[in-house]
């Protein structure tokens, strides 16, 4: 990792220039400058305080002097100037330390979950025997004084500190991607459908081609690799990529798809209604998967004062303890199900399948097979269990949930949202330009899964070339005093004029949040606006019927119903009965669809 060490430095005493602890570059320019402050040479305080002197021996020094002698200047008059020394050495460590250990607990607890059958190394046994290295490759930096200022350390260890952070990157970029990986195939195994298979493996494809992609991208950012962490001094020759550019893509990206991750089951889940126990248990899994996002999204904002930062030693900490509890915590969630199986046969009473009260649907036995009706056995219990391989207990026990009940909740669910994030939103420190950033990353990122969903739908629309003829009555607005219409169209143009309006709806609430934010200057939106469009999309008929796979029948037949508009105030029911279409065409009212 290239360090710019532009490091910022303070003046002398005049009388202390002259000793053999401050270069004869910084001595010579504080020789020039000194004259044309108000100070006397021997006047410590005076010299110390005088910012124009300091300003003016800083810029001489920079171009008079090499970064080695800079620094030595820099530590000598903080010395002189009786600067307090910062030290920061124990925070990654100790983060490292509590993370580490408590994914290893959980690792174990996993493999003592599938013993005996330890015969396959699965994706999390790789996680941590990446993650091991990169733990102690931090306490090691820290040893040499990563937290320290830079111009306190020996320029021995700042080579050792860059040559360290370099390896524990590419372990992280390691990590983070194995991690992925982990769940999805998690994913698969759990959920039989094969629409979401179809998406948990091109999933895995692009999370395949993630992890070679920006391991090498570190480790061969400068040529020669040495270059790399020997270029800070400025004594060599070589040629080294952006790599806040990189850090901010590799976030970003990284931000994208732990949204994508954790959002990808939510339908499946959607469909099945769970005992309180259960909900319980399920929301804190997720619960770890969105921490995961949130640390994601702070070491985001971390990067921001590391790339602008002269004081790589003591600045990048944040960067450095935010990654390793990134990268455990993505490793104690992919060890989450198995712990569940492990303490639902120890602990069967609070683990186990019992009966649940709180469901009054019948219940069906979903198998590791695309689901039709051969695969559904009703069953007289409550409880439904999601079954695996005898070695395979990443199982989740569930129960399905009908889709009235579902329709029932979601202005509740919306409502309880919107009152949960107007007090997190009370509570966040959006004066905090890093904070108000995290944000506004945050929003950015759910609009483009958004539009990036309603594009894919639009393609599979497309390429399904449904032209059956879809006919109704639509009715007219409320208070325009004309007649329903009746409209004749096909599937393929009534669902691509569906997806047009989604666009439609979701960029005008763009605009209205960018009037808000940017003109008017309100933030708090921004959290709830992150939030229940994504869900709205991922609620939609669209998505159901050409991601989910589902019929096109009961609640899902098309026309589908709209919204009532404001207040529920809508102008009529459409109808689809033969009765109305023929008395729609005998009065001659109708024709073919308007785009």
């Amino acid at each position: 990792m290239r360090i710019t060490l532009l490091v910022p430095l303070f003046v002398s005493l005049f009388a202390v220039a002259q000793s053999q602890s401050l270069p004869s570059c910084a001595a010579n320019c504080l020789e020039e400058f000194l004259p044309q402050s108000g100070c006397n040479a021997t006047d410590a305080a005076c010299i110390c305080a005088d910012v124009s002197l300091m300003g003016n021996v800083q810029t001489c020094t920079l171009a008079s002097c090499t970064i080695k002698e800079s620094l030595t200047a820099k530590n000598a008059t903080a010395t002189l100037c009786q600067q307090p020394v910062r030290d920061n050495t124990a925070i990654t460590p100790i983060i490292t330390a509590v993370s580490g250990i408590l994914a290893i607990i959980a690792v174990v607890l996993r493999l003592a979950d599938k013993y005996p059958h330890l015969e396959r190394l699965q994706w999390a046994d790789a996680c941590v025997l990446l993650a091991i290295p990169m733990a102690v490759l931090e306490f090691y930096m820290s040893s040499a004084g990563f937290g320290k200022d830079i111009w306190t350390i020996s320029f021995d260890n700042i080579t050792r500190i860059v040559q360290f952070t370099w390896l524990t990157e590419i372990f992280y970029m390691m990590v983070i991607g194995f991690t992925k990986m982990a769940l999805l195939l998690l994913y698969y195994r759990v959920f039989p459908t094969q629409p979401f298979r179809k998406f948990v493996l091109a999933s895995v494809v692009v999370c395949a081609a993630y992890i070679p992609t920006f391991a090498l991208g570190i480790a061969l950012h400068c040529m020669p690799i040495s270059y790399t962490w020997t270029s800070w001094s400025g004594e060599n020759t070589g040629h080294c990529s952006n790599l806040n550019a990189f850090a901010w893509a590799h976030a970003i990206i990284n931000i994208v798809f732990d949204l994508w991750i954790i959002l990808l089951p939510v339908p499946q889940l959607m469909q099945l209604a769970l005992g309180r126990k259960k909900k319980i248990q399920i929301m804190l899994m997720f619960s770890v998967g969105l921490f995961i996002t949130i640390v994601s999204v702070v070491r985001l904002t971390s990067l921001v004062q590391f790339a602008n930062s002269t004081n790589a030693t003591y600045d990048n900490v944040p960067t450095a303890y935010w990654s390793v509890l990134e990268a455990f915590v993505s490793i104690i969630c992919t060890c989450l199900p198995a712990i569940r199986a492990l303490l639902r046969r120890v602990l069967p009473s609070c683990f186990g399948s019992t009966q649940d009260p709180e469901s009054d649907s019948r219940t069906y036995r979903m198998t590791k097979s695309p689901m039709n009706s051969n695969n559904l056995s009703k069953s007289g219990g409550h409880s439904v269990t999601v079954e695996g391989r005898s070695d395979d207990s990443d199982a989740i026990e569930l129960v399905q949930k009908s889709d009235r009940r579902g329709a029932d909740h979601d202005g509740c669910t919306n409502l309880v949202i919107i009152l949960g994030m107007m007090q997190v939103s009370k509570r966040v420190p959006f004066e905090d330009p890093q904070v108000l950033l995290g944000v506004r990353i945050l929003y950015v990122v759910s609009n483009l899964i958004i539009f990036g969903l309603y594009y894919y739908i639009s393609l599979k629309v497309k390429a399904k070339k449904d032209f059956t003829t879809l006919k109704y009555v639509e009715p007219a607005p409320m208070g325009s005093g004309d007649e329903p219409k009746l409209v004749t169209t096909t599937v393929q143009e009534y669902d691509l004029q569906q997806v047009t309006s989604a666009y439609k709806g979701q960029l005008m609430g763009v605009a209205m949040m960018g009037f808000m934010h940017i003109y008017l200057k309100y933030t708090n939106p921004l959290l709830i606006q992150s939030i229940i469009p994504v869900k709205g999309a991922f609620e939609s008929n669209l998505f159901k019927v050409y991601l989910l796979g589902k019929p096109a029948v009961g609640e899902l037949k098309r026309p589908w119903k709209a919204s009532g508009g404001m207040m529920g105030m809508g102008g009529g029911e459409t109808k689809t009965d033969k009765a109305s279409i023929e008395a729609a065409e005998r009065s001659g009212r109708g024709g073919a669809k308007e785009e």
